[in-house]
């Protein structure tokens, strides 16, 4: 059963909750007119007759948090519609402030851990096929666009003392050097298979180099986390305001409204109830 369905489900044990009440009050009356006599029937009647209050008020309560009750336009109804920007930004504020807090994050971000995670990844036979199809292509690519780069960073590198055209030269040979060991990696598969089976052996041995591996990343994820806190609540935010209100209405309608169709059974029930207790409370008056 889809959410629409379970949400309509709901709504149905509501009314026809009413609809019974409604239904018992009606006879109740008939049956105390021509049997005066019956006074158990005034309990009955003031159960339905306080249920049947609880259940409308509760219906329009609920109601009026989507839409207008019976689309009359009646202030204060069509709550979720017409304060939309309110909801945004407060659910916005509410999350960076109760989910994105140091306190809140810290438990999560420590728990991050690359190191095993690449170990797992590596040591996965597609994936390694993947890294020998694709990183080799990759990086003789990258070279090959960026040699001039390399060469300039390389120069900017010696001191002013080396003259600049040993500079070029020596700047020259290492980006060839470096771009005929990609070429060499791009037609040697099993080159390229070796450098990552040693990563996978160098991670997996060098504690320390997974330690710092770890704390890297975590630090890179708490800072990037505290330091878009307000983007997050923005983009909520925004989000929300740029729903169109009727369809935000059904979206929150969709999720909450199984749940809130409770309040209006309780609300026929302990109405009932109390109504029921006021009845007898008056009749020892």
């Amino acid at each position: 059963m889809n959410k629409q369905k379970k949400l309509q489900h709901h709504k149905n044990i509501a009314t026809g909750l009413l609809l019974l009440m409604l239904c018992i009050y009606i006879t109740v009356v008939f049956l105390l007119k021509s049997h005066p006599q019956l006074s158990f029937l005034g309990y009955i009647k003031a159960f339905t007759e306080a249920a049947m209050v609880g259940a409308l008020a509760d219906w329009f309560a609920v109601t009026a948090l989507f839409r207008k009750p019976l689309n009359i336009n009646i202030p204060h109804t069509n709550l979720i519609e017409q304060r939309k920007k309110d909801i945004g930004d407060n659910l916005g504020v509410f999350v960076v402030d109760n989910f994105l807090t140091p306190q809140q994050i810290r438990p999560y971000i420590t728990n991050i851990n690359i190191a095993s995670f690449l170990i797992n990844w590596l040591s996965n036979d597609k994936n390694k096929s993947f890294i020998t199809d694709n990183a080799s292509q990759l990086l003789k690519k990258l070279v090959d666009n960026h040699k001039n780069t390399i060469e300039t960073h390389i120069i900017s590198q010696f001191p002013p003392i080396i003259p600049t055209f040993i500079a070029q030269t020596i700047a020259r040979k290492v980006t060839e050097g470096l771009n005929n060991y990609v070429i060499t990696l791009a037609n040697d598969p099993t080159e390229l298979n070796n450098t990552v089976e040693k990563l996978i052996v160098q991670l997996k041995t060098n504690e320390a180099l997974q330690h710092k591996m770890n704390k890297w990343v975590q630090k890179m994820a708490y800072q990037f986390v505290l330091k878009n806190r307000t983007e997050v609540s923005t983009l909520i935010s925004s989000t929300i305001t740029n729903w169109e209100g009727r369809a935000l209405s059904e979206k929150l309608e969709l999720e909450v409204g199984k749940d809130l169709q409770f309040i209006r059974i309780n609300g026929t029930l302990v109405g009932g109830l109390v109504g029921l207790l006021i009845y007898t409370f008056t009749q020892f008056l």
